[in-house]
Formats: structure tokens, C-alpha cells, sequence
């Protein structure tokens, strides 16, 4: 505490001591205004005088000025202030439209960059169209492929498992016959709304669409060499099943039925290390 007022008192005495000096001497502070009110009546003076040379060249005549004058060349100045102010002050607006119009016009280069680039990502053949010239370079019908034994409800079942991007694509071609309990199973890689067709497919299927879960969503039978895609309502299927045309319906199972593997469940059978 004592420490504190002490720092505080110090700061106090000098500021007294310096008003102290500033008024103390009278006399000088009485020049020094005097000195600043000369100066300034010089200024107005010479302002008036120009003025009046002007004026005496015009009228003939010349007068020395008086107080009326001085007050009057202040009144005249006025407007000049305020148009200098006002000169000032649109300036300023005119830099801020300046600056903000350029601005603007970076953004709308970002803007444009950004778009064209967008454009720019659009591939040139369409997943479409790419599907259709892998589809046909097929021409046979692959191999067996690996399989599982799978649980659908009470029913098991023995599948074929289609698990590389080639054997997808080629599924159930060329094939002309399958057992009544057998079945080929479709993992995709991400979850979509399922999209299966018949191209080179003489065999009636049907197929299940399968969330993550491993629960049958939708079940839709397919025609032998139908190009036309059978799209899922669902944009939450995971897995497909095919099997031969009607075997869901003879064997009760319908949407909601849930699937696994001998191994356990769908996802954790094909996607585990992922």
C-alpha cells in the first residue's frame, strides 16, 4: 500500500509543477498571446490587402481595412472551407468506390475460376457410356467364381461371390442355367441406389436389393436381354442377390428378411478391413 500511494503522489506533484510553471510568469504568457494575435492579424491583413488591390484596380480607389473588413473576410472564407470539405470528403468516397470496385472484380474472377474449373472435372465419357463399351468387350461367360454359403431368413443357400470390378461387371452373362439353390452375391463398393440390368442374359433372374444391415429392401424380378436398368427406390443398398426368376416367391422370403454369411454378417464379411 505504501509503495502504491507513493508512485501515485510523485505522479501528482509533477503535474502540478509543470501548470505551475506555465502560469506562473504573467508577463510572459501575456507576450506570447500577444505575439500569436499579431501573427494572425498579419495573415488576415495581407488576405485583405490582396483583396483590396483587386478591388482598387476595379473602383479606382483604395481604403485601409477595418474591423468590419476583418469579420467579413472571415465570413468569406467560410464557404471556401466547406467546399474544401466537401472536395475532401469526395474524395474519400471516390478511393472507397475505387477500392470496392476492385474487389468485386477479384471476386468475380475467383468466381469464374471456380466454374470453369467445375466444368473442367466433368468427365468425358459418362459412367454410362463407359459401362456400355466395358459390357461389350464380354463376350463369355466367366468362370465359377468363389463361393459362400449364405442364410437368408430360414433358407440357406450356396453363392457365387462376385467381388472384383470385372467379375461384376460380367455377373450372370452367358449363363444358361442355375440350381434352385444357388445364387450369385453382388458387394458393392459404397452404398447406392442399385442399378442391374440383362445385357447377354438369357437366364430369368431376380434380384434382391440389401441395405448394409444385410435387410432385403426391394426384391425385382428380371427379363432375360433387357437393356432397360432396374433402378432401386432405395439409395441405400449395398449388396445384391440374383437368383433364378421366382425364388424369393416360392420360398416366402419378402422385403425385410435379413441375410448373412456363414462368416456373419454381410458387412463385416466383405468389408471388415475397411
Amino acid at each position: 500500500m505504501g509503495g502504491s500511494g507513493g508512485a501515485g503522489s510523485g505522479a501528482l506533484s509533477r503535474v502540478g509543477t509543470g501548470v505551475t510553471d506555465l502560469t506562473g510568469g504573467g508577463g510572459r504568457w501575456q507576450d506570447i498571446m500577444s505575439g500569436a494575435e499579431k501573427v494572425a492579424q498579419n495573415v488576415v491583413r495581407k488576405k485583405l490587402r490582396r483583396d483590396q488591390l483587386f478591388c482598387a484596380a476595379v473602383d479606382g480607389e483604395e481604403t485601409e481595412p477595418g474591423p468590419l473588413s476583418f469579420m467579413s473576410a472571415g465570413w468569406a472564407l467560410m464557404p471556401c472551407i466547406a467546399s474544401l470539405s466537401r472536395i475532401s470528403c469526395g474524395l474519400k468516397v471516390m478511393q472507397f468506390l475505387l477500392s470496392l470496385e476492385r474487389m468485386m472484380r477479384s471476386l468475380l474472377l475467383v468466381w469464374l475460376l471456380i466454374l470453369a474449373a467445375g466444368f473442367g472435372c466433368k468427365k468425358s465419357i459418362e459412367p454410362a457410356a463407359a459401362e456400355a463399351v466395358d459390357n461389350d468387350a464380354i463376350t463369355q461367360a466367366q468362370p465359377k467364381l468363389q463361393t459362400m454359403k449364405i442364410f437368408i431368413g430360414s433358407e440357406e443357400m450356396v453363392a457365387e461371390l462376385a467381388l472384383t470390378p470385372d467379375q461384376q461387371r460380367t455377373g450372370m452373362m452367358f449363363r444358361t442355367n442355375m440350381a434352385e439353390n444357388t445364387a450369385m452375391l453382388f458387394p458393392l463398393p459404397y452404398t447406392q441406389p442399385a442399378s442391374f440390368w440383362m445385357k447377354n442374359c438369357p437366364l430369368p433372374l431376380s434380384a434382391a436389393y440389401i441395405d448394409p444391415e444385410g435387410v432385403i429392401q426391394e426384391i425385382h424380378d428380371l427379363e432375360p436381354f433387357n437393356t432397360n436398368a432396374v433402378v432401386a427406390a432405395s439409395n441405400n443398398i449395398r449388396f445384391v442377390l440374383e437368383t433364378s426368376q421366382g425364388w424369393f416367391k416360392r420360398h416366402h422370403i419378402t422385403p425385410g428378411v435379413a441375410i448373412a454369411t456363414e462368416r456373419g454378417p454381410l458387412m463385416r464379411t466383405f468389408f471388415r478391413a475397411r
